[in-house]
């Protein structure tokens, strides 16, 4: 139960961000900001350490799985209602937030074939 409540939690911080800061975030006048934002999804994959503690290493795949699938359920119909959920957002922009989030659940489930202990065993 722990693994889909983190995954809905972060997906709503994520949603929240976008909706305030998104025109600045997906701005294409700033692609600087743009790399910026997809460079730091790997370091944003950091908080699932703690997370991943929790899991045996031959059941991270299936955890990490359970962490995305919620957010990437909500974001089907976050995306499709774009215009209410994100409405200051143009349609390249969704196109840009798309792209991120596919990026950014892509890398939490391949948190999931870690296969280091966590802390390392001495």
């Amino acid at each position: 139960m722990y693994f889909p409540l983190f995954g809905t939690s972060l997906w709503l911080i994520a949603t929240l961000i976008f909706r305030a800061f998104g025109t600045n975030l997906l701005d294409v006048e700033r692609p600087i900001v743009l790399v910026a934002l997809f460079v730091a999804v790997p370091i944003m994959a950091i908080p699932l350490f703690p997370a991943l503690k929790r899991i045996p290493v031959d059941k991270r795949l299936p955890g990490t799985v359970l962490i995305a699938l919620p957010g990437m359920l909500l974001d089907i119909f976050s995306l499709i209602f774009h215009e209410s959920v994100f409405p200051a957002l143009v349609p390249q922009q969704i196109t840009l937030l798309a792209a991120w989030l596919l990026w950014a659940y892509g890398i939490i489930i391949s948190c999931g074939f870690i296969k280091k202990q966590f802390p390392p065993k001495s």
